[in-house]
Order: structure tokens, then sequence, then C-alpha cells
């Protein structure tokens, strides 16, 4: 069974039902097809990236499903090279951090910072796709394609959500 871990702990005004959401969202996430809920409170303004507590692992191809049916901030989804990850998954909040690929909302796929040929908002379905064999990430919008990156990290990968500044509801699916 997976369960997603905090990189940061909230600042202590932060109320503290994030992690009871959090901890609602590993005891039904798996690694096998199973569902499973993150959200991100309105009270939670400062970057915040949630991560599987046990990783993917090659051979072959990997990933997980998010739809956002709230999603009132900026967000990142992608997969982490480590548990721990930086505050956010964008080199402006890591610099010099490069341990992950992530794509935002905006259509931007990090680190590079290279635009895809989508974006997603509320009411979207990002599928992010770990091919290990190939060495690369493919991020998927709606079912339709929109970048990909190449994975140098090996054949361990985190599933994880950054957000920052408002609320975010994550109904995650990871395979």
């Amino acid at each position: 069974r997976a369960a997603i871990v905090a990189a940061a702990e909230p600042p202590a005004a932060v109320d503290c039902s994030v992690r009871y959401l959090m901890a609602a969202f590993a005891a039904r996430a798996g690694v096998s097809s199973a569902a499973g809920r993150v959200v991100f409170g309105r009270g939670v303004r400062a970057p915040l990236t949630v991560a599987t507590d046990a990783p993917q692992t090659g051979p072959g191809v990997r990933g997980f499903e998010v739809h956002m049916p709230t999603k009132e901030a900026r967000t990142a989804i992608g997969f982490s090279a480590s548990p721990v990850i930086q505050t956010y998954m964008t080199p402006n909040h890591s610099p010099g951090v490069a341990n992950y690929v992530s794509m935002g909302g905006a259509g931007f796929i990090y680190p590079e910072g290279r635009a895809s040929s989508g974006r997603y908002g509320e009411g979207d379905t990002v599928r992010c796709e770990l091919d290990f064999d190939a060495a690369s990430v493919t991020f998927l919008v709606n079912g339709t394609r929109v970048g990909s990156a190449p994975w140098p990290h090996g054949a361990r990968a985190w599933p994880a959500i950054s957000s920052e500044g408002g609320e975010v509801v994550c109904e995650v699916n990871v395979f």
C-alpha cells in the first residue's frame, strides 16, 4: 500500500486537517489501480508537495492520473526521484534542484521549463506515465498527449503533486 508524505511540515498556523486528508488518501491509495483523494485546503498558503511513500519501479510503464474537480491554486504534477521533495516541483521554488519531472497547469514541463502543447485546469484529468525502459515521462491532459521529458533518475520514482495558494481537490488513481 502506498501512502503520501509531505515534503515540508505545514506552518503552525495552518489547519492540520490537511494531514488528516493525506492520511485518508494513504488509507485508500495503492500502487495498483487504487483510487484516492488529496485535498490541499485554502489555509495552506505555502508551497507544499505530497508524494507516495513507496516508489514506483521499473521495468515497464507506471504512473498515475489526477482529476481536479476543484483547482483554485497553482499546481505541478509529476514524479520525484526521492520521497523528500523540495517545497514545490518547479525551479523558481527549488533552485538548483532537478530531481523531479513535472508539468504545471500553465503547460510548462519542469525542470527544463519547456512549453508543452497543452495546459490543465479545474475539471481536467492529468495522466503522468513513466516509461522506465525508455527513461521518459509523458504527460496527457484529458487523454491527449501534450508533452514529454527525459527521466534521468533511474528505476524508481515517487508520484507527486505540488500546490500553492488555494484549494485543490485531487482524485488520484495510481497504476
